[in-house]
């Protein structure tokens, strides 16, 4: 049981599966399927017990953590990496309401959310926390590499947002910029590696 443990840490509607298969090509990072709770360090352990393309102390098992309640215990903050991907609201709750929830719902998760991975990003110091437009930049992978301890860079990718018919009211997308807006100036001030401008 050897390598680290990386969290994506994101929301529906980010781009977090992109994201995710974009860092998996790295010789050194294998993603996983999310599979329940991380209530105790003996699931990170189990994490740590599948097979990996690379064998050795450098391998970082990654997963993604989507919900609130997936990572409970906080002792975990201090010992696993994270990374978190936010995007604007436009494009996230329109995916969210897509996937076949209400616009009601949709901007309470996608609160949150938002609030839980701010609160979380204050308890990981150094930590790298991106949104979808600096990745859209290209910006943040030299500090991924640091962060990771990564020998081999990671490619250059442009990530682009795919066109998408807005399926949530004006109202919501207002109400979701001011959500959005509070927790990047929450974030922006947290001990990390950020791209949130």
């Amino acid at each position: 049981m050897r390598g680290k443990v990386l969290f994506l840490t994101s929301h529906l509607g980010s781009g977090y599966g992109e994201f995710g298969r974009f860092l998996d090509e790295n010789p050194r990072i294998q993603g996983y399927e999310s599979k329940g709770f991380y209530d105790h360090p003996d699931k990170v352990l189990n994490l740590k017990e599948q097979h990996h393309k690379n064998d050795t102390a450098a391998a970082i098992h990654m997963t993604n953590l989507i919900w609130n309640q997936q990572l409970t215990d906080k002792n975990l903050l201090d010992f696993c990496h994270f990374i978190y991907l936010v995007r604007e609201p436009h494009f996230a709750l329109s995916s969210i309401v897509r996937e076949g929830y209400n616009e009601k719902t949709a901007l309470r998760y996608y609160a949150t959310r938002l609030q839980r991975i701010v609160q979380m990003a204050n308890l990981t110091k150094g930590a790298v926390f991106l949104t979808w437009e600096s990745l859209a930049r290209g910006d943040g992978y030299k500090d991924i590499e640091e962060y990771l301890e990564l020998r081999q860079p990671l490619r250059e990718k442009k990530f682009k947002a795919p066109e998408i018919e807005r399926a949530i009211s004006l109202q919501a997308i207002e109400e979701g910029h001011k959500i959005y807006a509070k927790y990047i100036q929450q974030a922006s001030r947290a001990d990390l590696r950020s791209y949130l401008f």
